[in-house]
């Protein structure tokens, strides 16, 4: 039951970020994307951040809160989409705390504290499609549960 605690903690984690992100761009999309970009472009203006930027981003961001989401929790480049979550939320932080958003900047330190648990543990990614991916290419390596520990 030990060797299957770590890969079922890690997929349970795993899972749950992937889908706070996932349903975090769908509200997105609810909203609508153009509407959702306009908000941040009131939000940002009295800020020093490039409007165009701002607004790119807004109009960006669903697409990439959807798209690592459903990576994170089907578990599909994992390592990659974790990495690239930690780079979103470097960004959003970044953006937050030149809004003077601090309670922002810190509620999402959890989520970067998540990604990096994830990338430091990523050894643990059996119960995921890298897992199975790489159970059934040998040139891919080992299936994760012969290198655990």
């Amino acid at each position: 039951m030990e060797q299957i605690a770590k890969p079922l903690a890690y997929a349970l984690l795993r899972a749950t970020l992937g889908f706070i992100l996932l349903f975090w761009g769908a509200d997105k999309f609810q909203m609508g994307v153009r509407q959702f970009a306009a908000g941040l472009d009131r939000q940002f203006a009295k800020t020093w951040l490039p409007a165009p930027l701002v607004h790119a981003f807004g109009l960006l961001l669903p697409f990439a809160e959807v798209g690592l989401g459903f990576l994170l929790v089907v578990g599909l480049f994992a390592v990659w989409a974790a990495a690239l979550g930690a780079v979103l939320l470097i960004l959003l932080n970044t953006g937050m705390q030149v809004a003077g958003s601090a309670s922002t900047v810190a509620n999402n330190l959890s989520y970067s504290l998540i990604l990096f648990v994830l990338l430091f543990f990523s050894n643990q990614n059996r119960f995921s499609l890298d897992g199975w991916r790489r159970g059934r290419n040998p040139a891919r390596g080992a299936p994760s549960s012969a290198r655990e520990e």
